[in-house]
This record gives structure tokens, sequence and C-alpha cells, in this order.
């Protein structure tokens, strides 16, 4: 939320040919749709990190009494 301050403080001090105003809530409604908004290729990752899980979840886990490395 402090980033979409700033924005709008912003685009009100520099508004160009537009009212203040209108300037500073145009800012503010980007700098939010930016934010909030997933890009696509996030929501990719996000599924290949999923299916990465998945095939995690589904191998042989190792039982607590077996030994982690040979002893000598």
């Amino acid at each position: 939320m402090v980033v979409q301050f700033v924005s709008f403080i912003g685009a009100h001090h520099d508004p160009a040919d537009l009212d203040p105003w209108v300037a500073a809530s145009i800012g503010a409604l980007v700098t939010i749709w930016v934010t909030f908004v997933p890009s696509p290729s996030s929501s990719s990752s996000a599924h290949r990190t999923s299916n990465a899980s998945a095939a995690t979840a589904t191998s042989p886990k190792r039982s607590p009494a077996s030994p982690r490395c040979h002893d000598k």
C-alpha cells in the first residue's frame, strides 16, 4: 500500500496534461493492477513447483531407523 501511495503522490505532482486528481487516481490504479494481478509466467512456475512437489510426495520415503551413512 505504500507503493500505491507513492505512485498516487508522484502522479499528482506531475500530472502532464491531466487533472492532478485524475492522474493520481490512474497512477494508483495502475500500481494496484501491476502489484496484484498475477503474470502468466508466475502461474506456470507455480504449476511447475506443484508438479515437482507431487513427484517428491510419491517417491519412497526412508524409514527413520535406516542408516544414513556407512560406519567404518
